[in-house]
């Protein structure tokens, strides 16, 4: 929704190889953590027209495809300063997907990375295995 109906702020989780912040289930995405090592988990606070509506946790996969989980890590924490804090999500299939990242237009087209304006793919080769 380019409305900006949607805000997201974050903040970092340590990884599993550094003590888990207080406010973080261990045990999220669990069936995806034995797939592959977890190495980062960040978080987006969600919030509709600014009224909390939760947490989303992800579970990270530096191993797999470290340069695109350094990007969305250093994004989500805004510790470059910029990223996702504040955007919104364009595109919202109920039960499906939601597709955000785009802070500079809002629109799906535009976003940048930290390794500048694009960077090439990461072959990630696990497959889903959960919401």
């Amino acid at each position: 929704m380019g409305t900006g109906a949607f805000a997201a702020s974050s903040s970092w989780i340590r990884g599993e190889d550094g003590a888990v912040a207080t406010d973080c289930d261990p045990t999220v995405a669990c069936e995806l953590c034995c797939v592959a090592r977890t190495t980062n988990r960040v978080y987006m606070d969600l919030s509709i027209g600014g009224a909390p509506i939760g947490r989303v946790t992800f579970a990270l996969f530096g191993e797999e495809v470290p340069k695109t989980v350094e990007n969305f890590r250093a994004l989500t924490t805004g510790e470059k300063g910029f990223g996702y804090k504040g955007s919104s999500f364009h595109r919202v299939i109920k039960d499906f997907v939601i597709q955000g990242g785009d802070f500079t237009q809002g629109n799906g087209r535009g976003g940048k990375s930290i390794y500048g304006p694009k960077f090439n793919d990461e072959a990630f080769t696990l497959k889903h295995v959960g919401p």
